[in-house]
């Protein structure tokens, strides 16, 4: 009951609006605080080398790269791993099952540890690794447990898309949570902000600026006609609910998708099939409760690789990625993503263009493999010119 009233609550624009500006205002705050703390500490912030010298001559094929892939089965088998499987000598180890058990039992963590060295193991003697490629924070990994890894020879890359608001262990939970608590147990940490990369650096790790990618096979065949001129497919959440319910009081069409909206949430295929068949596809930059903290997101690339237009908050990271109103489209504010929307709606040749701009800009540097070989390069694991 009460569940289910908070959930309404959260679900209302207006009703939420003054319990989402204090959180957001708070989490604001903590930021501000860690970010100016790290720029007290690390003022200049310029290239790093890479973290390893290695001892053994680079692959020399992209192709040849054997990656020991651990992820859960979220996103990432939509499209990280299909990406890395096809592309490289990869290993998936999927820890999605075991998070499930989180809160209902003790074991599963300890479980979860043993398991992925297990497998880590087998694999590496049947053939050695070149890299471990980690998805997850303090509450999937052990440090002991990438430590072992490494024992091993193989350098560890540990990746994690939230560590701009989850980068200190939280004390609102009491199960292990953050990314500085792994400092130290891995070789290098990838973020997909620029900012983040400072805090790593002033702790003394590795760090390397590591956005999203994509999977520019995914529906490369289907031919969907349009069916809505503007959708958005995310969870309804923050200022989600009070942006949406402001653009249609302005008349914008606009469709939602996803858990907490009433068209409910889609499979994989029919949440690519509305990227395909909309002509706008909205997004969101914000960061939790926060509009004004912005990080690129999956949807970033995911909406380009499909082939269709696709409109978000501004971000100047978002700008190094894309070329802003020719390839993606970017709104500040309500006021603006009206005008953005009414105008481009009476331009769909506009639309058509800009989306396939944004797909051909997605294949050529964007994709998951693409990322993974810059990374690897820099690590002086995979030779610079022998792809």
């Amino acid at each position: 009951m009460l569940s289910s009233l908070k959930d309404k609550i959260r679900q209302s624009g207006w009703l939420y609006r003054p319990i989402r500006v204090w959180r957001s205002r708070q989490q604001e705050q903590e930021y501000l605080a860690l970010r100016n703390e790290y720029f007290q500490r690390m003022p200049t912030v310029s290239d790093q080398p890479p973290p390893l010298i290695r001892t053994t001559p680079p692959v020399a094929r992209a192709a040849d790269l054997r990656v020991y892939v651990i992820v859960s089965h979220d996103w990432e088998h939509r499209t990280l791993t299909p990406v890395l499987e096809r592309d490289m000598n990869t290993v998936v180890f999927d820890y999605g099952d075991y998070i499930k058990q989180l809160g209902k039992n003790d074991t599963w963590r300890a479980e979860l540890q043993r398991d992925m060295l297990d497998r880590f193991e087998k694999a590496h003697a049947e053939q050695p690794f070149d890299l471990v490629f980690a998805y997850g924070s303090y509450i999937h990994f052990e440090p002991e447990t990438l430590k072992k890894m490494r024992s091993r020879g193989v350098p560890v890359a540990l990746m994690w898309l939230d560590d701009k608001h989850t980068y200190l262990q939280s004390t609102k939970v009491t199960y292990p949570h953050g990314q500085k608590p792994l400092i130290g147990a891995v070789d290098v940490h990838l973020s997909n902000s620029i900012e983040t990369l400072r805090w790593y650096r002033a702790e003394g790790a590795a760090a390397f600026y590591f956005p999203e990618g994509c999977n520019p096979e995914l529906g490369s065949t289907w031919n969907e006609p349009k069916k809505y001129e503007i959708t958005f497919v995310g969870k309804n959440y923050g200022a989600r609910s009070w942006f949406i319910q402001e653009l249609q009081k302005n008349g914008v069409p606009i469709e939602c998708f996803g858990p907490g909206w009433k068209n409910g949430a889609l499979s994989d295929d029919d949440m690519l099939r509305v990227f395909k068949q909309s002509w706008i596809n909205l997004g969101f930059g914000g960061v939790a409760f926060s509009d004004q903290i912005t990080c690129l997101k999956g949807r970033d690339f995911d909406v380009p690789a499909a082939g269709s237009a696709y409109l978000t908050t501004f971000d100047p990271e978002l700008a190094w990625m894309f070329n802003i109103g020719q390839e993606v489209l970017c709104y500040r504010g309500v006021f603006d993503a009206v005008e953005v929307i009414r105008y481009y709606l009476q331009h769909k040749e506009k639309l058509e263009i800009l989306a396939q701009a944004g797909r051909e800009r997605c294949i050529r540097q964007h994709t998951w493999t693409q990322r993974l070989i810059d990374l690897t390069q820099w690590m002086g694991i995979l030779e610079t010119h022998g792809n």
